[in-house]
């Protein structure tokens, strides 16, 4: 779900992304998996760290179709409606 976002333009460049817990919560999945999840967008460009402050939506150009990683379509945090 957390790429979906992303894709869609509903977290903008820049958007601080909600913490671990928060993301576990909402999607009802572990923190590892979400750790892993973010830790795999930013290794793709999707997201940076700013270490204290957070994790953020890189500036990225969506107007072309992103192609969604293999390793992602395994990841509870992407919509099954894919």
């Amino acid at each position: 779900m957390l790429f979906e976002l992303i894709k869609r333009g509903e977290l903008k460049p820049h958007d601080r992304i909600p913490s671990e817990r928060e993301l576990g919560d909402e999607f009802k999945i572990s923190r590892m998996t979400v750790r892993q999840t973010t830790q795999a967008l930013i290794q793709e460009g999707l997201l940076y760290t700013r270490v204290g402050k957070g994790t953020y939506v890189r500036d990225i150009r969506l107007d072309q179709d992103l192609p969604i990683p293999n390793w992602l379509l395994c990841s509870s945090l992407i919509s099954t409606a894919l």
